[in-house]
């Protein structure tokens, strides 16, 4: 019984790299540098991590090898699947209230989503991110952000940083979008 539940946990903790998958701390780390409110302008976060903008723009950088390499690329499918879940947690960032994706699909059920939204939250605008994907050694990484403030007010993009001296330092673009 001890054997196997040794080689269960040898198993399931080996994912073919040296590397751990990236660390909550680390997450927060790099999402704190971009997604915060100040005093006077709150944010609010869509909760769940967005997938459906990451996977599809995945398509454009997965064969791009002026920053990555093929370890790279199998790494970042890694992190795609081992975060699948992944929410976002309002009280690690400052100014910042996150909102459910089940209350933004009833505020957006219809043609007045936009009115409905900025009733309930007055000079507020929607922001999405995704969970940042690191390359194996950590040191660039790639996030998708978005801010919509209504029908035609909104912009996005999947980004590279690249670690500089603790700070994360925007390097390229891929996907971005403009309303």
């Amino acid at each position: 019984m001890k054997l196997s539940i040794f080689v269960l946990v040898i198993i399931t903790s080996f994912n073919g790299f040296s590397q751990p998958l990236p660390s909550e701390k680390e997450i927060y780390d790099l999402a704190g540098q971009f997604i915060h409110g100040t005093d006077s302008t709150r944010v609010l976060l869509s909760k769940h991590s967005d997938k459906r903008t990451i996977y599809q723009d995945t398509s454009a950088f997965l064969h791009d090898t002026t920053y990555f390499s093929e370890a790279d690329f199998a790494y970042f499918r890694l992190q795609l699947k081992g975060k699948d879940n992944f929410k976002w947690d309002q009280g690690r960032f400052k100014n910042v209230r996150t909102i459910s994706q089940s209350k933004v699909k009833w505020i957006f059920r219809d043609m007045k989503g936009w009115k409905r939204f900025h009733k309930k939250y007055p000079k507020m605008c929607l922001r999405s991110s995704s969970i940042p994907l690191f390359n194996v050694d950590k040191t660039y990484c790639i996030f998708y952000q978005a801010v919509q403030c209504g029908g035609l007010s909104g912009q996005g993009s999947t980004n590279i940083y690249k670690l500089e001296n603790g700070k994360w330092i925007y390097v390229d673009s891929y996907g971005m979008w403009v309303s």
